[in-house]
């Protein structure tokens, strides 16, 4: 705590008294209201519109994470669809999604972009999809480059994924994917 408060310049003090514990107090300055409200970012009604009835799937094989995306995107009103792997996403899915929210490390040895690889075999290799990944390697950023697939790395922030999907269902990600191919 000390550490953190040296780096942001504020005060830390400490209040002790034997036998009844310790209070720890940091003063933070207060901001500029007027600040606050220029950098306030504004919505556009298309922009909230924008994933609203789309149909997503989510190929995340740790339960916690994989119902947190399902939440976050149901609260965007995407139509989602959730699996643990590509062979359970192809038995939930009656038909193709509009889009793939696939992480790269998955059960058994496999990985998001042969789970992408399958689904885009069965519904067709223009199927939009984003890899998420917690490991920074080199060769899983490499692979998904080769694979003209956006990479977000976690934790991803909500306005990215947001933002990546709308990008990828609007159609711009599909005429830039030979651009993709080509810096691998």
């Amino acid at each position: 705590m000390r550490r953190i408060t040296r780096l942001l310049a504020i005060p830390l003090t400490l209040d002790s008294q034997l036998g009844r514990g310790s209070r720890f107090v940091i003063e933070v300055p207060l901001g500029d209201p007027a600040r606050a409200a220029e950098q306030a970012p504004t919505l556009r009604a298309a922009d909230l519109d924008a994933l609203a009835g789309r149909r997503v799937l989510v190929i995340e094989d740790e339960a916690s994470v994989r119902e947190g995306l399902v939440e976050l995107l149901r609260d965007w009103r995407c139509e989602v669809v959730a699996a643990a792997s590509a062979e359970e996403a192809l038995q939930l899915l009656a038909q193709a999604p509009e889009a793939i929210v696939a992480d790269y490390r998955l059960r058994d040895g496999r990985n998001g972009i042969g789970a992408i690889g399958e689904l885009r075999e069965h519904f067709g290799a223009a199927l939009p999809a984003i890899l998420v990944t917690g490991d920074t390697a080199p060769e899983i950023f490499l692979a998904a480059r080769e694979n003209a697939l956006p990479l977000l790395t976690k934790p991803v922030r909500a306005v990215r994924l947001r933002g990546a999907l709308a990008h990828l269902l609007s159609g711009a990600a599909e005429k830039h994917r030979d651009v993709i191919r080509k810096l691998a």
